[in-house]
């Protein structure tokens, strides 16, 4: 059976290392983890680097939720907080899915975003929405993945196994017609993609177009396509 660690959605302020330690001595001592879910909490700076530090010696860890963890957070705990969870998670050879939604990373908070998603090979999963990104990290969003088909490449030249990109949900995140050059481009060169989601994102005509004349043309084996509610003024 799956070996899972859950402390969701217990509304734990988990500010020091005190505060965590309190309820992670099961991950601790589960050494063949498979997925954690931390969503419907909030964790500081401090919590973070303890939780960071103990995540990195989980390397069977391949589904990480940490959807909705920085709620009442200030704006500069964010960024250093979720790079040492990011940071942890990179040095996970089968970590394949990642839960980011309800998190507010705007342009102040996307940098250890962009450094995690252009360069974890191993990833197959992005789940990212409502995440307050507007057009200009989302271009940087978009970028950073084309980057990370660049690395996927690079690692199966040297004959590493490393799988495809299957799923990006990226909704409620005013991605608009601003960003869609980016992710058209990300989308033409992932094309194992299976299934994408980027409902309510200001999208109009135009950008819809382009992502799909530029992009979503290119991804032969999509199976799930979702982007209602964009067009309408």
């Amino acid at each position: 059976m799956a070996k899972i660690f859950s402390l969701e959605g217990k509304g734990l302020k988990l500010d020091t290392k005190e505060d965590v330690e309190a309820h992670i001595k099961p991950l601790r001592e589960m050494d063949d983890v498979v997925e954690i879910r931390l969503l419907g909490n909030t964790l500081g700076v401090e919590a973070c680097k303890v939780l960071g530090e103990v995540l990195e010696t989980k390397k069977s860890l391949q589904i990480a939720n940490l959807a909705d963890i920085f709620t009442g957070r200030l704006l500069n705990e964010i960024p250093q907080a979720l790079s040492s969870l990011l940071t942890a998670l990179l040095t996970l050879p089968k970590l394949h899915t990642i839960n980011l939604n309800d998190n507010a990373f705007g342009l102040n908070t996307q940098a250890p975003l962009v450094a995690f998603l252009s360069s974890h090979t191993p990833l197959q999963h992005l789940i990212l929405n409502n995440n307050g990104l507007g057009p200009h990290a989302g271009i940087l969003i978009a970028d950073a993945l084309s980057a990370l088909h660049e690395k996927k490449e690079e690692a199966r030249k040297t004959g590493t196994e490393v799988p495809y990109l299957e799923t990006v949900i990226c909704g409620r995140n005013r991605l608009e017609n601003g960003s869609m050059t980016a992710w058209a481009k990300a989308y033409s060169l992932h094309t194992g993609l299976k299934t994408i989601k980027m409902v309510q994102n200001g999208i109009r005509q135009e950008g819809i177009s382009h992502l799909l004349t530029e992009g979503l043309k290119h991804t032969r084996g999509i199976k799930v396509l979702d982007l209602q509610d964009n067009t309408s003024r």
